[in-house]
């Protein structure tokens, strides 16, 4: 949980893909309202049940979950004979549940071989790996989104 002005909750999550010898390293953060998150994930697992997304077999998952990786290369629970349509409808009714309940959302990538190149070798022990830079840029993006919103609703 990050707190700033008022008490939020933020959601983040990490992707690290590797395609034609090109890593990348990204991490993403939605930041809502407690109250708006339970009504978000009641949603949320509504529609993967209205679209009958199957549960992995793990004892461990009681629940279906989503990962987007699995969805774009249709497999695991999305290795199934869905129209190009009904991927649409899926995919808008998350996005659109997303959009409804949560206030800002923020994502910061790198592709890894040029974040080794490019940062000064004094700064690899600082950051040690690409994933840190990430979450960095993401906590920094939210910090400085919530200064801004500070100055224009004239609070300090």
């Amino acid at each position: 949980m990050i707190e700033t002005f008022h008490r939020y909750n933020a959601f983040i999550d990490e992707s690290m893909q590797e395609r034609h010898g090109l890593k990348v390293t990204s991490v993403g953060a939605y930041v809502g309202t407690f109250d708006r998150w339970l009504k978000f994930e009641e949603e949320w697992y509504g529609i993967l049940k209205s679209f009958e997304i199957p549960l992995d077999g793990k004892p461990e998952h009681t629940l279906p979950f989503f990962h987007m990786t699995d969805f774009l290369a249709r497999q695991k629970q999305f290795a199934n004979d869905w129209s190009d349509n009904r991927r649409d409808q899926f995919m808008e009714r998350l996005t659109m549940t997303i959009s409804e309940h949560t206030i800002v959302g923020v994502s910061v990538s790198v592709n890894d071989a040029e974040f080794e190149r490019v940062l000064p070798p004094d700064a690899h022990g600082f950051w040690r790996e690409p994933y840190f830079f990430c979450v960095w840029g993401a906590l920094q993006s939210l910090s400085i989104m919530e200064r801004i919103s500070r100055n224009l609703i004239g609070t300090s």
